[in-house]
């Protein structure tokens, strides 16, 4: 008995204490490298994890022990915004250039450091983002991105060792028929 209860104790421990690390393991082996969302396929870097709630995918990245648990984690969500609020007068451009003075203005007002716009090539077209930091806490950065013509927002908000995987993801996200749109083109031999 007092075998079964020690190499019970054996497995268990190692389990519980890198329990944080395996969420994002078996997401991966479970889901992949992607998340589909609304049309959209978003790319989950490694080490994180992602799940759909009510109006948006939330990547997270949790610690490999739980002993850095009580540490905050850097999170992302993708917004789909409403369309709706932008009127088809205005051009890709003037959403993009509208976005960074918005943020150029409304940030600092909390006392934070911007920088931006920060234009990113994506695989279908090119992303707006903006960035910010308190000058209190300068290891965590804020950062917002306009995407898809100014349809989607996504959000970051963590480590700054983080912010290029998060610029990657926005880079990788693209349309789930983006590539049957490619296939069936002019450039199309079949």
């Amino acid at each position: 008995m007092k075998r079964v209860i020690l190499i019970t104790l054996v497995i268990l421990i190692p389990l519980g204490v890198f329990s944080p690390g395996l969420v994002s393991l078996l997401w991966h082996a479970r889901h992949g490298n992607n998340i589909e969302y609304a049309g959209k396929r978003i790319p989950v870097p490694l080490r994180w994890y992602a799940h759909i709630e009510s109006h948006s995918v939330q990547l997270s990245k949790l610690p490999i022990t739980v002993f850095f648990l009580g540490e905050p984690h850097p999170v992302w969500s993708f917004l789909e915004p409403n369309p709706g609020h932008m009127t088809s007068s205005n051009s890709q451009e003037e959403i993009y250039k509208s976005f960074a003075n918005a943020y150029w203005t409304l940030r600092p007002k909390n006392g934070d450091v911007v920088s931006g716009p920060i234009r990113i090539a994506a695989t279908e077209g090119e992303a707006v983002c903006m960035k910010s930091f308190s000058p209190r806490n300068k290891a965590k950065i804020s950062a917002s991105c306009l995407m898809f013509g100014g349809t989607w927002m996504a959000e970051f908000v963590g480590d700054e060792k983080e912010i290029s995987n998060f610029f990657q993801v926005i880079s990788g996200t693209s349309s789930l028929n983006a590539h049957i749109i490619r296939a069936d083109g002019p450039d199309d031999k079949s």
